[in-house]
Formats: structure tokens, C-alpha cells, sequence
């Protein structure tokens, strides 16, 4: 056994969990992960809350990754938000190159079996926040 354990370093620290956000708010891409479901391959995208009472409070999306993208999938749509632009045919879309934008984003409480969660819903055009 490791001598860490013995020792008791393994401590937790017990809290209280804020609130789930719901509403609008300014957010910032912090990352984008490729995860599997049983339904197909995701896109998770981290967003950092950019300003306010909630400035740095995580939140994240999920997308379902369709090849090739087509304008009426979520997907699509979020890279036409974080582009700034619709995207072209064929255009190959780099989303780490994407981390940093700012948009605005609809977050809504989600509830699973391991508790209630922040999610982004939707994202808007940058030229919406104000």
C-alpha cells in the first residue's frame, strides 16, 4: 500500500454546491473534447462564464460530431457562431483553433442520475452581447 494512504493524505473537503445557472451569459471557450456515446462520437465544449457574478464558473455543451456537417445540425450552427461566419463548403473546421471566442450562451440546469449540471444550449453571435 502506498505510504500516502497510510499516512491519511487521502482528505476531502465537504461544501455546498451552488446553484444551477439558467439564463444568458457571456462565456468563453475554454476547450473542446471528443467523447463516445451509444448514439455516436460528441463534441464537449468547456465554457468559462466571461463576466459578472458568475465570471470563471464552468458550464459545457455537447454536440453530436455528423460528418460532414450540414446547416441544420447543432453542430453546424455552433461552428457558425464561433466562426463568426458561415463555414464553406468543404472547409475543414480546426474547433481547438476556436478556443478563446466569446459568445453568448443559453444555459439551462440539466438533471442526470449523478445530480444537476449546467449545460449550453444554445450559443449566439458575439455581436449580441452587450
Amino acid at each position: 500500500m502506498d505510504k500516502k494512504t497510510e499516512s491519511g493524505n487521502l482528505k476531502s473537503t465537504v461544501g455546498t454546491r451552488q446553484p444551477a445557472l439558467q439564463g444568458f451569459f457571456k462565456i468563453e471557450l475554454a476547450g473542446v473534447a471528443l467523447d463516445k456515446k451509444d448514439y455516436g462520437n460528441v463534441l464537449i465544449f468547456t465554457f468559462k462564464v466571461y463576466e459578472g457574478e458568475y465570471a470563471g464558473r464552468i458550464v459545457k455543451g455537447m454536440c453530436t460530431r455528423y460528418e460532414p456537417l450540414i446547416p441544420k445540425c447543432k453542430l453546424y450552427v455552433w461552428a457558425k457562431v464561433l466562426l463568426g461566419r458561415d463555414p464553406k463548403r468543404g472547409e475543414e473546421i480546426d474547433w481547438e483553433s476556436l478556443i478563446g471566442s466569446i459568445t453568448l450562451g443559453e444555459v439551462v440546469p440539466k438533471e442526470t442520475v449523478a445530480g444537476v449540471f449546467e449545460s449550453v444550449k444554445r450559443i449566439f453571435p458575439a455581436e449580441r452581447v452587450k
